[in-house]
């Protein structure tokens, strides 16, 4: 959870009309990230016009990993978490021109067996905004032979968050608030609809929850809902914004 304040946002100015958050949220840690081999040029994703990438290619190889270099810079979806000792699923891919990329994942107890094999063909989309005095936002979605097999997503709220199209994400409603000296925020819930699955309807998924979709095929992670709810004139650059779920597979595709 991204905040920037002028002044230290420490004392309690009025009582919360919820429960009070506390300082640690009680959430998964999630995040993902892609790049070619190599890695990205210098700076790369800090500029906000970058277009969206999409990859298509064959995995060559996965498996059960650990951070690498992948994760460093800061310029990837759940890059505000401490990914220290995080346990990843590592897909090698080789788009039709020889090029080698490589998809990283790290999701709850995620299997790298349910995620694809050897020489199937996937497609990649992945994209990344530095959001400065803005959230940041990005995504990271795999799609295999049948359709979206993962993807993880930030952004700063419910209507810039960038899911494959047979997902909705609606509020859940506020669990807790805190008052700071620069303004009010809440913890929320939220609600999934999804068309993965036609027999699914939609379904509630609680804050830092990892909850099967009913009898579908993927598993959805709840991993932080911040919002800013009353914001004061004495901070002009803080907010308090920041959304990130993900959903992976719960057997295999």
């Amino acid at each position: 959870m991204r905040r920037l304040a002028l002044v230290p946002a420490l004392a309690l100015a009025a009582c919360p009309t919820t429960a009070p958050c506390p300082d640690v949220a009680d959430a998964p840690v999630v995040a993902a990230c892609f790049q070619p081999e190599g890695g990205w040029d210098e700076g790369f994703w800090m500029n906000q016009e970058q277009p969206v990438q999409e990859v298509e290619g064959t995995i060559t190889s996965i498996e059960a990993g650990t951070v690498g270099a992948c994760f460093t810079g800061g310029t990837h979806p759940g890059s505000d978490v401490d990914l220290a000792g995080a346990d990843t699923v590592v897909l090698s891919i080789r788009d039709g021109d020889a090029d080698a990329w490589e998809l990283a994942f790290v999701l709850p107890d995620a299997d790298p067996e349910l995620f694809g094999a050897v020489d199937d063909e996937v497609t990649v989309r992945y994209h990344f905004r530095f959001g400065g005095f803005s959230p940041d936002a990005g995504f990271a979605h795999l799609y295999g032979p049948e359709g979206i097999v993962a993807a993880v997503a930030e952004s700063g709220g419910l209507e810039s968050i960038e899911l494959p199209g047979e997902v909705t994400l609606s509020d859940g409603g506020a669990i807790c608030s805190r008052v700071e000296d620069c303004g009010e925020w809440s913890r929320h819930d939220l609600t999934v609809d999804t068309t993965l699955d036609e027999s699914l309807d939609a379904f509630p998924l609680g804050y830092g929850a990892t909850v099967a979709a009913q009898e579908g095929d993927h598993r959805f992670v709840h991993a932080g809902f911040e919002v800013t709810d009353d914001a004061y004139d004495t901070c002009a650059d803080w907010f308090v914004a920041d959304l990130t779920v993900a959903l992976y597979p719960l057997w295999a595709l």
